[in-house]
């Protein structure tokens, strides 16, 4: 375990592939297993970067019988001073525009999802459709990420 460590930094002109040290940021959903119809619940994307990251648009569908957005909101890894938007398509999606000053994220908060339950279901699922992580002047590559999945109780 050792020898991984003992690798010369790359140098910043180097494809983070190259080297091997940079791992891809690890993305993960943070939200309640279980639900009731009609209250409101908040779901948010976290990620774990080694890399700064400036900007993170997405794209998240989620089921549309099942659930309603009810907020968009940045999470705390987008300081006050961030740019922030977000577009809701009732038939699906959420579009979300977010960037700042730039920085390594140890399980911060990317954006913040609140949805009200319509009806209940064995479970209802939210999917990150498109994400393209940015550091400064470059991609920052991530690892997939399997869809939040919560059950909707009456």
């Amino acid at each position: 375990a050792v020898a991984a460590n003992s690798a010369a930094a790359p140098t910043p002109t180097a494809p983070a592939s190259a080297g091997g040290s940079m791992r891809p940021a690890q993305l993960r959903w943070d939200g309640p297993p279980s639900v009731k119809t009609g209250s409101v619940f908040n779901l948010a994307l976290k990620v774990t970067s080694d890399q700064p990251v400036r900007a993170a648009p997405l794209r998240v569908s989620y089921d549309a019988l099942l659930l309603e957005p009810v907020a968009v909101r940045p999470g705390k890894f987008f300081a006050a001073d961030a740019s922030f938007s977000y577009r809701i398509d009732p038939s699906g999606s959420i579009i979300v525009s977010a960037s700042g000053a730039g920085a390594a994220a140890a399980d911060a908060e990317l954006v913040i999802l609140s949805f009200k339950p319509v009806r209940a279901a064995a479970a209802a699922e939210v999917n990150l459709a498109a994400l393209q992580l940015q550091g400064s002047g470059r991609a920052v590559p991530n690892d997939p990420i399997a869809a939040f999945r919560t059950a909707i109780t009456p």
